[in-house]
């Protein structure tokens, strides 16, 4: 009898520490993907402005007169478009990472949600 209450004891300690580390693992994840969020948002804002210098520059105003005696509009514009084209990427980037990460395995595993539902399930048992 007492064996068998060790034995039981043993296995819910087993599940609760899994559970924990499942538990664990899934609030980084969640960590992680809201920091890329956050991460595609300023990406998308400061594309947003080197598009609009480029924009600026390709127009005749002051700024295209002023850029044209300091240094060649054409220096200028593509230095503009290499940093817009260069924000496009790392946003890109950022897009595809946090796709990655929220594809499941195609391992055939659970995902983390379903194991911490049924671990929840058998330590109820």
């Amino acid at each position: 009898m007492a064996d068998e209450l060790y034995e039981r004891l043993l296995a819910a300690k087993g599940r609760k520490y899994r559970l924990e580390k499942a538990e664990s693992r899934r609030a980084a994840l969640l960590k992680r993907k809201r920091e890329q969020e956050r991460q595609i948002v300023e990406l998308e804002v400061r594309l947003e402005a080197e598009q609009a210098d480029v924009e600026q520059l390709t127009r005749m105003s002051l700024t295209h007169l002023f850029y044209t005696i300091l240094r060649s509009k054409n220096e200028q514009l593509e230095t503009e478009r290499q940093q817009a084209l260069a924000a496009a990427l790392r946003l890109q980037e950022a897009k595809q990472a946090l796709s990655r990460a929220r594809r499941p395995k195609s391992s055939g595993s659970e995902t983390s949600s379903q194991v911490c539902l049924t671990r929840r399930a058998n330590m109820n048992d």
